[in-house]
């Protein structure tokens, strides 16, 4: 009779285990990042968006700021490719060009100037805040890869703050932290470089995307970016 009821109780106890990794993993996971939204976000239509190249934190200098200028780089390269899957995204050389020839620098008119010139729902701005290089090797790091950026959506009928979203991470060690659990039963962990750290939050990032869960529903039926079903005609 116990054995039969040890037997039975082991299955339980691994599931209530595995419950309790999952809850750990995911509060882990969401420690990293912070979003912020309108409670009328779901009524706001944003198809067309206009993404200003990001920049860098004022507050840097030096060495510091060249490598967040290098981090500006790769994030609007990184958050470009991710969303045009999605959304109609304006060509950067668009933006630029716009930008340039107006000589405007004031946040607000920026918005206001890419909303009514480019007749965009949105504008999307973001500033790399921290950007340090791995030193050492994908197995043995002296000094993990860390990465901070923020991003802001602003819309571009009325400059309203339409959501916001910041991910900050340095790389830990697996005894450091348990949310590399499932990457190292998967075989697959290792000490990241800054531009697979950054990959890896934008991917989170961009998952909490105004309307991104409804979206990737509908891209199972068909593209939404008119430039995804032109190519493939």
């Amino acid at each position: 009779m116990m054995n039969r009821l040890r037997h039975y109780c082991s299955p339980l106890l691994r599931l209530f285990v595995f419950l309790l990794m999952l809850s750990s993993l995911l509060a882990c996971a969401s420690k990293y990042i912070s979003v912020n939204q309108i409670d009328s976000i779901d009524q706001v239509t944003i198809n067309k968006i206009a993404i200003v190249p990001f920049g860098v934190d004022r507050m840097s200098s030096g060495e510091s700021h060249d490598l967040a200028g290098e981090g500006a780089a790769v994030l609007t390269e990184l958050v470009e490719t991710e969303l045009n899957q999605f959304y109609y995204l304006i060509p950067r050389e668009k933006v630029v060009l716009l930008l340039y020839k107006t000589g405007i620098s004031d946040i607000q008119k920026i918005v206001t100037t890419l909303g009514s010139e480019l007749d965009v729902d949105a504008v999307l701005m973001g500033i790399v805040t921290h950007y340090q290089s791995r030193k050492g090797n994908t197995y043995a790091a002296t000094e993990p890869a860390s990465v901070a950026f923020e991003l802001y959506l602003i819309s571009g009928k009325n400059s309203e703050l339409l959501w916001s979203a910041s991910f900050d991470k340095t790389q830990k060690s697996l005894s450091e932290d348990v949310g590399n659990i499932i990457s190292f039963l998967q075989g697959e962990w290792r000490w990241l470089t800054t531009e697979e750290l950054m990959e890896r939050g934008v991917k989170q990032i961009v998952n909490k995307f105004p309307g991104m869960r409804q979206r990737k529903k509908l891209k199972k039926l068909k593209p939404l970016n008119p430039s995804l079903s032109s190519d493939t005609g």
